[in-house]
């Protein structure tokens, strides 16, 4: 069965998280999406990609288990592109991180300026406060 862009979009509103991380000096892009109902991260992750990890959250008190779909940035920018019309609450995210995968291919492998590290640092900022986490680096 395949998901429609506007199930997935409606389903990562309010499950969904876009990310750039930072390690060694290199950025990344990270889309998840968290779940309950594991057969519906399953359906994603056959459309686009990405690997599943279960974690209990007892601080819920639910007792149930909460799977998480994380998508490297191949699979994340495919269906960030496919959601983006239909997204709403998530929208600026959504956006950011297009823009910051498109730019991140459009740059290759060369040794980075200081310039376009400052400009991924900047996204990195913009999609921190999106989320509603403060800035770590300058």
């Amino acid at each position: 069965m395949t998901l429609s862009a506007q199930y997935v979009a409606g389903l990562f509103d309010g499950e969904g998280s876009v990310s750039i991380s930072m390690d060694q000096h290199k950025h990344r892009l990270r889309v998840n999406i968290t779940n309950t109902y594991y057969e519906v991260l399953l359906m994603i992750q056959a459309q686009y990609g990405g690997s599943i990890h279960a974690e209990r959250r007892d601080r819920w008190d639910s007792g149930k288990v909460c799977y998480t779909l994380h998508m490297a940035p191949k699979a994340a920018i495919a269906l960030l592109q496919d959601i983006e019309p239909y997204v709403i609450i998530k929208k600026a995210q959504v956006v950011t991180g297009i823009m910051f995968q498109q730019m991140m291919l459009d740059s290759g492998q060369q040794r980075l300026s200081e310039g376009q590290l400052a400009v991924r640092e900047a996204q990195r900022n913009l999609i921190m406060s999106l989320n509603g986490k403060k800035r770590t680096r300058p």
